[in-house]
């Protein structure tokens, strides 16, 4: 989770390299080669600290737009579907799709379609869980 921890050291590191950039700069002719040398250490080193932090940040972001956009999905069928007994339908442009499988969709939150059986009408099988339905067509 992007916390402000996380974006806290991220700024802190970049405020600390910001800070050694200005007084290598600024005090260029009155740091020896030791100083110098050091100073600049710490600004690489805070800039990879930086650069760390931020590439986590983007990590965890993505991860929650993905979440998000999969979330959205999920409400948008929800919004869409139907529940005519013994069926779940999707509503798609005011056109319905389907049948779906019930238990499949309460079970496992999956749309999975029901092929009807041969040539024996109202009668339906959903080859994921195996499961055999008859809806009110049905005939002897």
């Amino acid at each position: 989770m992007v916390d402000i921890a996380m974006v806290s050291a991220a700024l802190t590191s970049i405020k600390t390299a910001t800070d050694v950039a200005r007084l290598i700069k600024d005090g260029e002719k009155q740091l020896d080669q030791a100083e110098f040398k050091l100073k600049l250490a710490d600004l690489i080193g805070n800039l990879a600290d930086a650069r760390i932090e931020i590439a986590s940040i983007t990590e965890l972001l993505a991860a929650k737009d993905a979440e998000i956009r999969s979330l959205q999905a999920q409400l948008e069928l929800k919004d869409n579907l139907i529940w005519e007994e013994p069926f779940y339908w999707k509503i798609t442009d005011g056109q319905r799709d389907g049948p779906f499988c019930q238990q499949c969709f309460d079970a496992s939150n999956k749309l999975i379609r029901c092929i009807g059986k041969g040539n024996i009408q109202g009668v339906w099988n959903c080859h994921t869980c195996k499961n055999t339905v008859v809806d009110d067509t049905f005939k002897n």
